[in-house]
C-alpha cells in the first residue's frame, strides 16, 4: 500500500515528514497496537527508537515535491513498511507556518508471474 504525501501550503517550515530506512529497523523494536473506535477498529505499529535507525526528510519541502513511501507490503522478503513520523525542527523560528499536508493511499494488487 503506497502513500503519496505532500504539503499543501509549502514550503514546510515546521514539523516535516520523516521517513525511516526500513533496513535499519529491527523486528524487536516493533510494537503492534490496536485502534478501537465506536464504528471501526484497525491496527497500527509503533517503532521504538534504536541507535542504528536512519531517518530522512526533505528540507523546506515544496508543494510540487511529493514523498512516496510504503505503508504496507504483504511480501515477507522485502521491507513491509516505512516507519514515518513528523518531528520538531530545532532551527524552526517562532513565526514558522504550521505544516498543512495531504496524504493519499492506494491499494496495489499484483499476481504471481505464473498466472
Amino acid at each position: 500500500m503506497p502513500s503519496l504525501w505532500r504539503p499543501i501550503n509549502g514550503p514546510v517550515e515546521s514539523w516535516p515528514l520523516a521517513l525511516c530506512d526500513g533496513r535499519t529497523v529491527s523486528p524487536t523494536s516493533l510494537i503492534a497496537s490496536e485502534r478501537l473506535r465506536s464504528t471501526w477498529s484497525g491496527g497500527t505499529t509503533f517503532v521504538l527508537h534504536e541507535e542504528g535507525n536512519k531517518w530522512y526528510f526533505m528540507s523546506n519541502q515544496r508543494n510540487d515535491e511529493v514523498a512516496i513511501f510504503k505503508n504496507f507490503d504483504s511480501k515477507e522478503d522485502v521491507a513491509q513498511y516505512a516507519a514515518h513520523s513528523s518531528f520538531e525542527l530545532r532551527s524552526c523560528y517562532p513565526q514558522a507556518r504550521p505544516r498543512e499536508s495531504i496524504e493519499v493511499r492506494a491499494m496495489v494488487f499484483t499476481y504471481p508471474e505464473h498466472m
